[in-house]
């Protein structure tokens, strides 16, 4: 972890901290990953960054299983993109034991009755803060209806 740490900080100086540049060093990180990596560091990067162009590549990125557990801060970051368009890729992941909770967490982020249903058959998730998101959700939406 502290070569990838390292190599990290490398491209960084490299690219001069050029946000797309970037972007693509982390998106070209995933793709050269034969998933055995560590690549959370480069999720949660993305996630900090927050920008909200390379979509399509964060979908991919998100579905791909091989990526295991860093695709947890991906999913969020989609989700905090509010664009609706996300939610049936969304919807999709929730059967991703490895990101679920990570996707309710994206999920919340929508005041929809699609998402309400869904947040509604998690108050009772095992997971603590799994549950604790689906109940804020469900409360918070009833006030608005």
């Amino acid at each position: 972890m502290q070569n990838e740490k390292e190599t990290l900080l490398d491209d960084l100086f490299e690219v001069g901290y050029d946000q797309d540049k970037l972007i693509q060093l982390i998106i070209d990180a995933f793709k050269k990953s034969n998933g055995e990596e560590n690549l959370l560091q480069y999720g949660d990067l993305l996630y900090r960054v927050k920008n909200y162009d390379y979509m399509d590549e964060y979908e991919k990125i998100a579905k791909e299983t091989k990526y295991a557990s860093a695709r947890q801060m991906v999913v969020a970051l989609i989700g905090e993109s509010k664009k609706e368009a996300e939610i049936p890729l969304l919807i999709s992941l929730l059967e991703d034991e490895e990101i679920e909770g990570h996707v309710i967490w994206a999920l919340s982020n929508y005041r929809k009755s699609e998402v309400y249903e869904i947040m509604q058959k998690y108050i009772d998730h095992p997971r603590k803060w799994i549950r604790d998101i689906a109940i804020k959700y469900v409360a918070k939406y009833e006030k608005t209806i």
